[in-house]
């Protein structure tokens, strides 16, 4: 916003509020943006805190071989038209 949009909004509320509320009204905006910006930070750290959990719970690299096998049993049992055993047992 430029100083013309800024002097025309003081103008506007100068005029519909008046000279003597207009102060108090200037407070309270105040501090529902300070309150506003407080919540605002608080949920950007729980965000912030959650994905730093997330990110080591989501770490499948160690489990990834073993996950594999039975992925590969279902490919190859599809590829030969259901011939093959799925858990490896003649099942």
């Amino acid at each position: 916003m430029g100083f013309t949009e800024i002097m025309f909004l003081l103008i506007f509320f100068l005029i519909l509020f008046g000279p003597d509320k207009l102060p108090g009204i200037a407070r309270t905006l105040g501090k529902y943006y300070a309150e506003l910006n407080r919540y605002r930070k608080a949920l950007e750290e729980e965000f912030r805190k959650g994905l730093e959990e997330g990110g080591e719970a989501l770490d499948f690299t160690g489990e990834a071989p073993k996950n594999i096998r039975p992925v590969r049993r279902v490919r190859r049992n599809v590829e030969n038209g259901g011939n093959d055993s799925v858990n490896g047992d003649g099942e």
